[in-house]
């Protein structure tokens, strides 16, 4: 199984702008998730499960491509390989999706001046364990 986490702050950040509810409800909805996923990932062997940090593939979106791929026993990733768009004909969603140039891969940190000390505070109550498990401090 493939686990992709990405820092619960800034799911809860993009839920609350996206969708107008409240930390509360964006951490708990993140917390649920996470935790619904984590019960399914028991069911398998730890050798069969990878978990991936959406900030880490954005960081360095080749060497975790790579770190993938072998854990996928299709590896090693092609050095210099890049992300790059093809034309689609897709019916709505993200205009990014009909752009065919190289496409730079960016992590979301909004959340680090979107969220006061109340929501941050908020979500630590809620979910700060969870996401400090998946490596965030």
């Amino acid at each position: 199984g493939l686990h992709q986490v990405r820092d619960g702050r800034a799911v809860a950040a993009s839920a609350m702008r996206r969708d107008g509810v409240p930390m509360e409800t964006a951490a708990r909805s993140w917390r649920r998730v996470n935790g619904n996923l984590l019960l399914v990932l028991r069911r398998f062997p730890a050798e069969r499960v990878i978990r991936t940090r959406y900030e880490d593939l954005c960081a360095s979106p080749e060497s975790e491509m790579d770190r993938i791929l072998r854990f996928l026993g299709a590896g090693p990733a092609r050095p210099g390989a890049v992300l790059r768009k093809e034309e689609a004909h897709i019916i709505g969603g993200n205009p990014m999706r009909y752009r065919r140039d190289e496409t730079t891969v960016a992590a979301d940190e909004r959340w680090r001046t979107e969220l006061g000390k109340e929501d941050l505070g908020v979500f630590e109550r809620i979910a700060g364990e969870m996401n400090r498990g998946f490596g965030y401090s």
